[in-house]
């Protein structure tokens, strides 16, 4: 199948924790690519169209060829892997836009991935040993299109959204231990609230505007 930049960020939010070593991983399926660190969980699902696109990415100067069909369960791939081809993929200067993708190959074993991308003059091959394991039931909570027309949503600049998250990082907090803030949201066209208790009684709220559509 073929992946590009927004398939592999994913690798972010794995886990570090050994004793889970599925969620170390970016669990990637024909249409789409999951983690999770058990926390937080994200996923970026493609269009069917977009996916049929290995169908016209170009011949590789290898000869290796294009795996076409996914086992239905997907293939966990470790992040660090991943990291390694985003950078790869980085690398790369082309004009064509498909050669902004990697696609998997046949493996040489049933229990490796075979991860390229391509410039048209040089191949670029990340082999993998997949991570043996069964990938969380995911599915369970995260909210297909019915349930998240059900959701409240304001439209926030993802920009300031940082800068101002970015900035409570920097205080003191009153309970160290807690690492959490509440976020309120009234409606879709009031601000978003930011409220969290710092040192000495204080607290700091923070709004962020939202964009009126």
């Amino acid at each position: 199948m073929i992946f590009n930049k927004n398939n592999l960020l994913l690798h972010q939010l794995t886990s570090k924790n050994k004793t889970r070593p599925e969620l170390g991983g970016v669990l990637f399926k024909k249409d789409k690519t999951v983690a999770t660190d058990s926390y937080i969980l994200g996923e970026v699902k493609n269009t069917e169209e977009y996916t049929n696109d290995i169908k016209e990415y170009p011949q590789l100067s290898d000869k290796s060829s294009p795996m076409l069909n996914f086992s239905k369960k997907g293939y966990i791939i470790p992040a660090k892997a991943v990291k390694k081809i985003i950078s790869t993929l980085a690398g790369i200067n082309a004009q064509i836009p498909i050669l902004d993708n990697c696609i998997f190959t046949m493996p040489k074993t049933s229990d490796t991935s075979n991860i390229v991308s391509t410039d048209l003059e040089q191949v670029d091959a990340v082999t993998v040993k997949n991570i043996d394991s069964d990938y969380p039931n995911y599915g369970q909570i995260m909210p297909d299109e019915n349930v998240k027309k059900q959701y409240k949503y304001i439209r926030i600049n993802r920009k300031k959204l940082k800068q101002l998250v970015d900035l409570v990082n920097q205080f003191d907090i009153k309970h160290k231990a807690i690492e959490d803030v509440k976020i309120g949201i009234k409606g879709d066209s009031d601000p978003l609230l930011l409220e969290i208790a710092l040192t000495n009684d204080a607290q700091f709220t923070g709004l962020i505007m939202p964009i009126q559509s």
